[in-house]
């Protein structure tokens, strides 16, 4: 029985951390999404003065600062080739949530 819930475990993390494994191969790409959250917030702001209407930026700059940490962080777990990463399980979950509420704001409040 345990056995079972032990392999279940197992593949319950392998599944929550697999849209990860891209960045810990190449974490340039971190740097990608965090840029990617700045330029949505670029165009989210220009929109709002241009419209004259409020604009919560909280989650995109969120967003893009915590890819850019994760970025740094993925380096240098490189650089000192780590292999047991004991900060992914804090940083993922962020990641994830972040990245979440980051795109649903800029949809949210998107021009119709």
């Amino acid at each position: 029985m345990i056995d079972i819930a032990l392999k279940m475990g197992e593949i319950v993390l392998k599944i929550f951390f697999a849209p990860m494994i891209p960045f810990m191969r190449f974490p340039f790409l971190a740097f990608v999404i965090g840029i990617m959250f700045v330029l949505l917030f670029i165009k989210r702001v220009r929109y709002a003065k241009k419209n004259k209407i409020p604009f919560n930026y909280g989650p995109l700059v969120v967003a893009a600062i915590l890819w850019f940490i994760y970025g740094i962080d993925e380096y240098s777990a490189q650089a000192e080739r780590a292999n047991i990463r004991v900060d992914l399980p804090l940083i993922v979950p962020l990641l994830y949530i972040a990245t979440v509420s980051g795109l649903k704001q800029f949809f949210k409040s998107r021009p119709k």
